[in-house]
């Protein structure tokens, strides 16, 4: 329905799960929706380690949702 990204590029200063929340936010405005009308999230890395949907979901406020994290190295 949506989709959201950062820019690619070095963020040294930014953490991962702050990155994924922006994209968060911005897949819910593409899509139109607010974070109450999610009932799971799907979330892809490479080299997130474990439980990076639930770190960014938490930044944006969004929690008690299922998560699927799925690593790609």
């Amino acid at each position: 329905i949506g989709a959201g990204v950062v820019p690619f590029g070095r963020h040294k200063e930014t953490p991962l799960s702050v990155l994924g929340a922006r994209a968060i936010d911005a897949a819910l405005a593409d899509a139109g929706l607010s974070g109450d009308e999610l009932g799971a999230a799907y979330v892809g890395t490479q080299w997130g380690g474990s439980m990076t949907g639930q770190r960014a979901l938490k930044h944006t406020g969004l929690l008690g949702i299922p998560v699927v994290n799925v690593e790609n190295a």
